[in-house]
């Protein structure tokens, strides 16, 4: 009896695990025959991987050849702490270099362990070269392009500026960013198990193209006395604001444009002169004048009555 209870109990453990192989192979083959390419799409996706690769921006030159708006390299301070250690480290380093009160950083940055965050973009050369030299475990320098203005503010409302990815915010970095920007590249990188990416080719998959450099008609010469001038008008006769734009009278080229408020708190990279409309008034006089005497309609000596400085059309009166 013994003896026939042991030998079921075989038999049922024997079909047991012959159905649990059955089972156990049957879904191997339905992974890796059915589902295979979805699988390892996924696991391809979890590992390895493709980033973008910053393409240098177009040079801006002024009609003489001047470079006014270049690229320059830069320094990007970013965080990935490993653990509470290196963050507490981390948090002091902030501290001292930014000469801050203790704790600042911790409340401005919020660290955690294996988390990525950028700290501090396009840094100060001398900061830079600071962290290089005695930085902490975990705080991590990028190298990255940024955009540099030789001139500084002289033609920063035409040229404006873009921001730290970048991109074109304002001026003619704006609307030319499509012919400036260029084309990223691509690079591959692999990534394990604790998140963290290693690159897999010193030489991009596909190379980045650099974005078109373009050519002003403004003459930087120009544009600084331009600019000077018009600032100085403004405050010898108080005026609120003051708009002024320099023509080649030959080819209608503009040469130099600025526009100028009285006001220390107003930072708007804006230029008047082509984002607003107003009426043109008295400058068009010379317009008209100037067509008078072409025709031989009048002559130097001739008067013409102007209304008294007052002429009304409709319900709208024009100075």
């Amino acid at each position: 009896m013994k003896s026939k209870f042991s030998k079921a109990r075989l038999i049922f453990l024997y079909v047991f695990i012959t159905l649990a192989w059955i089972i156990l192979l049957a879904r191997l083959g339905t992974i890796q025959l059915v589902h295979g390419s979805e699988y390892g799409e996924k696991a391809r996706a979890q590992s390895s991987g493709k980033t973008k690769v910053q393409a240098e921006r177009g040079i801006i030159y002024d009609r003489t050849g001047r470079e006014v708006a270049i690229n320059v390299v830069g320094s990007s301070l970013s965080a990935y702490p490993r653990n509470k250690s290196e963050i507490a480290e981390i948090y002091r380093y902030l501290d001292r270099i930014n000469n801050w009160k203790s704790g600042t950083s911790r409340n401005k940055y919020r660290l955690k362990p294996e988390k990525f965050k950028w700290i501090k973009r396009n840094l100060p050369d001398n900061l830079a070269a600071q962290i290089a030299r005695d930085s902490v475990p975990g705080l991590y320098l990028r190298k990255g392009q940024r955009r540099d203005y030789p001139f500084d503010e002289v033609g920063r409302q035409i040229l404006g500026n873009t921001d730290i990815d970048y991109r074109g915010l304002s001026g003619l970095e704006y609307s030319h960013d499509s012919l400036l920007a260029g084309l990223p590249g691509l690079i591959d990188f692999l990534r394990d198990g604790k998140n963290k990416t290693y690159n897999l080719r010193e030489v991009p998959l596909v190379k980045p193209v650099t974005g078109k450099s373009i050519v002003l008609t403004l003459d930087w010469y120009f544009q600084e006395i331009v600019e000077d001038e018009l600032k100085s008008a403004v405050k010898e006769f108080n005026a609120l604001s003051g708009t002024a734009v320099f023509l080649d009278c030959h080819t209608g080229e503009i040469l130099a444009a600025a526009d100028f408020v009285d006001d220390s708190s107003s930072n708007i990279l804006k230029l008047r002169a082509i984002s607003d409309c107003f009426e043109p008034g008295s400058v068009l006089k010379i317009v008209t004048a100037a067509a008078l005497l072409d025709e031989n309609l009048v002559d130097l000596d001739e008067k013409v009555y102007c209304e008294k400085g007052l002429w009304r059309c409709g319900r709208r009166r024009l100075h």
